[in-house]
């Protein structure tokens, strides 16, 4: 009794000490997603699309046996302006998670020009089936200068 005691202590304080959870450190991820050039290309450019994933890693126990799952911060889709030297931000477009830490596969995204200087979106994602999430709206260029 008094050993088997001991051992689950012992399996305890190893918990305790390794750790489990999360690192605090947030690791960001930028994948590039396409370009598209404006209709009026002189006067607005074209836009650079970025999708930018934030997670915090795995640490201790919770990495083994096969390195453990990813807690997901934040997923969010960048637009840059683009034209000869320029690159600026023009919007963000912030995506909620689908479960706490989790935002699912990317699906059917598309971004088109409604004008020379208006990009229209819409896209979903999730998990195919049953918890999907849409995103859309409209982003207004302004000219280069």
């Amino acid at each position: 009794m008094r050993w088997r005691l001991m051992g689950v202590l012992l399996i305890c304080v190893t918990l305790l000490l390794t750790g489990c959870g999360h690192e605090t450190r947030i690791t960001r991820v930028e994948k590039p997603w396409g370009t598209l050039q404006s209709p009026a290309p002189d006067q607005y450019g074209g836009v650079r699309l970025v999708l930018v994933d934030e997670y915090r890693r795995p640490r201790g126990l919770s990495r083994f046996p096969d390195g453990g799952k990813s807690l997901g911060v934040a997923r969010y889709v960048l637009i840059y302006q683009t034209g000869g030297t320029l690159e600026r931000e023009v919007e963000r477009i912030d995506l909620a998670p689908v479960r706490r830490g989790d935002f699912g596969n990317m699906y059917a995204t598309r971004f088109d020009w409604v004008g020379p200087d208006q990009l229209q979106y819409r896209g979903e994602y999730g998990y195919f089936g049953a918890e999907r999430k849409v995103f859309e709206g409209t982003v207004t260029v302004p000219p280069l200068q």
